[in-house]
């Protein structure tokens, strides 16, 4: 059974909205791959939190690479990241800077 998700996890406000790419909304939460017992819920929760966690640790930052860690049965995770992911902060427009998640090495066009 896969641990409840736990909102306050990802209760920090961010500063920008987020857009995810395609290739990593699949691998980080459509796949089920490798996720024993995880549930969609659970596994945008995770990606989330991370984003979160990430952004929180470099606010001012215009690119952060960070890991996703595979969640096992018992609700810890594993300590090899599963999935390399690049935060990139985008300011085409100067009223509407936003975050970009994406794959590490993932080409990318905001």
């Amino acid at each position: 059974m896969s641990p409840q998700p736990n909102l306050d996890r990802v209760s920090n406000k961010m500063k920008y909205s987020l857009s995810v790419t395609p290739l990593a909304w699949d691998k980080a939460v459509q796949s089920n791959q490798h996720r024993c017992g995880s549930t969609y819920e659970s596994r945008l929760l995770d990606l989330l939190h991370a984003v979160s966690k990430a952004h929180s640790r470099q606010p001012d930052a215009r690119q952060v690479h960070f890991g996703l860690y595979q969640r096992l049965r018992t609700g810890r995770r594993t300590k090899q990241s599963s999935l390399d992911l690049t935060l990139n902060l985008v300011e085409t427009d100067p009223e509407t800077p936003y975050l970009l998640l994406s794959l590490k090495d993932e080409q990318v066009d905001p």
